[in-house]
């Protein structure tokens, strides 16, 4: 008896945490959520085809790969579809946190303006 109660409340307690999901996600502005990551979708994109190249380039150290990656650079957009190897999709990935966090430390250290007022003027 005590084991069907757990499983019930367990039950109950999945469905508060999907309704509250649902309705957090309901007040989020999906579009502006979307425009918000557009960039770092292209980054992971760019970054997971570069990785593929690379792989697929011809040579013995890096300077030579990067060599080729650069000199067949449009081979990679030859297939619009991103490549789905664990390398690849970990590379896009490093890549946009890279560039998300490169623009969240530009936001942090911003200088605050005060509306209304001119910069430099004493308060």
């Amino acid at each position: 008896m005590s084991g069907k109660k757990e499983n019930i409340s367990l039950h109950n307690l999945t469905d508060k945490i999907a309704g509250s999901f649902a309705e957090k996600l309901s007040m989020i502005d999906k579009k502006r959520l979307l425009m918000m990551n557009v960039p770092y979708i292209i980054v992971f994109y760019l970054t997971d085809k570069l990785a593929w190249l690379y792989r697929h380039c011809m040579g013995n150290s890096f300077a030579e790969r990067a060599g080729v990656l650069f000199l067949n650079f449009q081979m990679a957009f030859e297939n619009p579809v991103p490549s789905f190897r664990a390398h690849d999709l970990a590379a896009g990935a490093v890549g946009a946190a890279i560039v998300k966090g490169m623009v969240y430390l530009k936001g942090k250290n911003a200088k605050k303006y005060r509306q209304g007022v001119e910069y430099g003027s004493a308060r």
